[in-house]
């Protein structure tokens, strides 16, 4: 089996579209964690920490959303990539942390597979 590169977070209180998202980007090659809520996100950010890009969802239940989670990772973990999707929340840009990608529901997945290797680049 080949080895797989970066660590992608996806963070989706909907399970089919977490697993969704989930099998395109390990079919990508990537080596990916999931999390149905921002509290999962954040203990998973902690054990790994190689997670190089997060994608979260913006609408869960929970302790936050996912912009405050956007929020709270960037500051944990300065370098993490962040994408935030929603088809009912459309942030400004500078309601979202620097430099973070949004993505209107219903997205393209192979524009997010695109973002995502964006991110890993810079």
């Amino acid at each position: 089996m080949a080895q797989k590169s970066h660590a992608i977070l996806v963070v989706d209180d909907e399970p089919l579209i977490r697993l969704m998202l989930v099998d395109m980007l390990d079919a990508d090659g990537f080596d990916v964690v999931d999390a149905a809520d921002a509290d999962e996100a954040l203990a998973a950010i902690e054990q790994r920490p190689d997670i190089r890009v997060m994608f979260s969802d913006i609408q869960m239940p929970g302790s936050m959303d996912g912009l405050a989670l956007a929020h709270v990772a960037r500051r944990r973990h300065p370098m993490l990539g962040i994408i935030l999707a929603s088809g009912a929340t459309f942030p400004s840009s500078c309601a979202m942390p620097t430099a973070a990608r949004f993505f209107t529901k219903p997205y393209n997945m192979t524009d997010v597979a695109a973002a995502v290797r964006a991110l890993l680049s810079t």
